[in-house]
C-alpha cells in the first residue's frame, strides 16, 4: 500500500511544517520583543521623574519649610530671649542648607541650578543677618536687634523667599512636563503594542490555518486510503 504524500511546489510537507513552526515562533518573540522594549523604555522615563525631578522639588519645599522654621525662631528668640531658639534655628538651618544641596544635586539644567543657587546665596546672607541680631540682643542691645530685624533683614528674608519660590515654580513645571511625557509614552506605546499584537494574531491565524490544512488534508487522504481495508 502506497501513503500519498502532500506536497505543494515541490516542497515536502515536513518542511512546511517546520517552516509554518518557526513563523509563528518568530512572531511570539517578536511580540515579545516589542512589548519589553515599550517597557523599557517607559521605566526609562518614569526614572528621570522618580530619581531627579521629584527630588528637586521635595528638596525645595523642604528648604523652605525650613527656612520659615528659622524665621519663626528668630521672632522667638526676639521677644522671649531664651537661648532654646538659637538651638532650633542651627539645626533648620543646617537642615535648609542640605536641602538645597540636595536641589542642586538633582537640578534638571542650568535653569533649575541658578534658581537654587540664587535661593542658596539670599538664605546664607540673611542668616548671617539673624545671628548678628542674636549676637546683638545678648550683648544687651534689644531694640537694637528688633530693630534690625524689621528692617533690612525683612527685605533680604523677602529676597530670598521669592528665590526659593522660583525654584520651587521650576519644579513644579517640570514635574508636570515630566508627566505629560510619561502619559504620551504610555499611550504611544499601548497603541504600538496593540497594533502589533493585531498583526501577530491575524498571521499567526492564517498561518495556523494553512498548517492545519497542510496536515489534516494528508491525513484525511490517508483515512480514505485505509478505510476499505480497515473495513
Amino acid at each position: 500500500m502506497t501513503i500519498p504524500r502532500r506536497r505543494s511546489g515541490g516542497v515536502p510537507l515536513g518542511r512546511q511544517v517546520v517552516f509554518g513552526l518557526t513563523t509563528l515562533v518568530a512572531l511570539t518573540a517578536v511580540s515579545v520583543a516589542v512589548a519589553m522594549a515599550l517597557i523599557v523604555g517607559q521605566r526609562i522615563d518614569e526614572s528621570g521623574l522618580g530619581e531627579r525631578d521629584v527630588p528637586y522639588a521635595d528638596a525645595i519645599a523642604q528648604a523652605a519649610l525650613d527656612a520659615k522654621g528659622v524665621a519663626n525662631d528668630q521672632r522667638g528668640f526676639l521677644l522671649t530671649g531664651d537661648p532654646q531658639y538659637i538651638a532650633e534655628a542651627d539645626g533648620r538651618v543646617d537642615s535648609a542648607r542640605t536641602a538645597l544641596s540636595t536641589a542642586l544635586r538633582n537640578a534638571a539644567d542650568e535653569r533649575h541650578r541658578e534658581a537654587v543657587t540664587r535661593a542658596k546665596t539670599g538664605f546664607e546672607l540673611w542668616v548671617g543677618a539673624v545671628r548678628a541680631e542674636f549676637d546683638t540682643y545678648q550683648a544687651g542691645d534689644r531694640k537694637g536687634a528688633i530693630t534690625t530685624s524689621l528692617g533690612a533683614d525683612r527685605q533680604m528674608r523677602k529676597a530670598y523667599e521669592d528665590d526659593l519660590a522660583a525654584a520651587q515654580q521650576l519644579a513644579q513645571q517640570s514635574i508636570a512636563a515630566a508627566q505629560a511625557t510619561v502619559q504620551a509614552s504610555a499611550s504611544r506605546s499601548l497603541w504600538i503594542l496593540g497594533c502589533v499584537l493585531t498583526a501577530a494574531l491575524i498571521l499567526g491565524g492564517v498561518i495556523a490555518t494553512w498548517l492545519l490544512q497542510r496536515i489534516a488534508r494528508p491525513l484525511f487522504r490517508l483515512l480514505d486510503v485505509l478505510r476499505p481495508e480497515l473495513s
